[in-house]
């Protein structure tokens, strides 16, 4: 018989993945939305651009997190073939896809002339991935067969989480990259 301990320590994989990848990828976002700007300097598009690794790490941790839970690594293959009908396996796609954008934009970004005029179609892009893995990862959690899970409250509840812990890895990636508005008004407004 499982102790509670032990059954929550045995979730904790779905718990690292629920919580970080959403606000990886929500600070993603945040800190994509200077690097929009056309007035941007080359400088400090250049920062916040390496500083990007840090939402990124976030929700690669949480999708290798998510990963264990699968019992055998082997299984995530077979995670691709339900994508459309299965709400897990296009939460799973969705991630992949967001991360692949992301990831191919960031090591882009390192390049010795990178193209803005090529970067914000694809940061927007990203964005929008991220936009929909998020709305996947909250509806995928969404299950009719638990009946604890099966409420309005766990989509919307994913959501917060990941408004409230994406601002504030944003903030840390945004000071590390010392732009500068990040401790004025988009900084405040964040944390609101």
């Amino acid at each position: 018989m499982l102790s509670g301990m032990g059954t929550a320590l045995g979730e904790i994989t779905l718990v690292l993945f629920t919580t970080l990848a959403p606000s990886g990828v929500v600070a993603f976002i945040l800190m994509g939305l200077p690097l929009l700007r056309a007035d941007l300097a080359a400088d400090a598009r250049r920062r916040i651009n390496q500083f990007l690794s840090i939402p990124l790490v976030t929700a690669m941790v949480g999708l290798v997190a998510s990963a264990t839970h699968l019992g055998n690594p082997a299984n995530a293959l077979y995670v691709f073939l339900g994508v459309g009908r299965s709400p897990l396996s296009t939460e799973v796609f969705c991630a992949v896809v967001f991360l692949a954008l992301a990831g191919v934009y960031w090591l882009y970004s390192f390049a010795e002339r990178p193209r803005v005029g090529l970067q914000r179609p694809w940061m927007v892009l990203a964005m929008a991935a991220g936009i929909v893995f998020v709305t996947s990862v909250a509806f995928a959690y969404n299950a009719e067969t638990i009946v604890s899970w099966y409420t309005v409250y766990v989509p919307l509840n994913l959501w917060l989480n990941a408004l409230v812990g994406g601002p504030v890895l944003a903030l840390v990636g945004l000071r590390a990259a010392r732009w500068e508005p990040a401790c004025g008004r988009f900084g405040r407004a964040a944390l609101a």
